[in-house]
């Protein structure tokens, strides 16, 4: 949503992706798609050998996953202001 209203129009997941790390939303594209990666072994149960792996893989990323919403939450208000101005 953030892309759409910043750039008028949808995109890829690759130009979300990039357009995310340059408005510093992300880190990185690396680390966003390997977050999506852990959210599709969820989703789809590829990888459910042993619950405890995605257990502490979804520990482990969690803080990085809390700080791109909160940064995504930092611009969306920010684009709100813009819509006050």
């Amino acid at each position: 949503m953030i892309f759409f209203l910043e750039q008028g129009e949808a995109g890829t997941w690759l130009d979300v992706l990039l357009f995310m790390e340059k408005e510093n939303i992300i880190d990185n594209t690396k680390d966003a798609r390997l977050l999506k990666e852990l959210i599709n072994d969820i989703v789809h149960e590829y990888a459910v050998n042993d619950l405890h792996i995605i257990f502490r893989e979804v520990m482990d990323q969690s803080p990085l996953l809390l700080q791109y919403a909160r940064q995504a939450l930092l611009k969306v208000e920010e684009l709100n202001q813009k819509l006050k101005d």
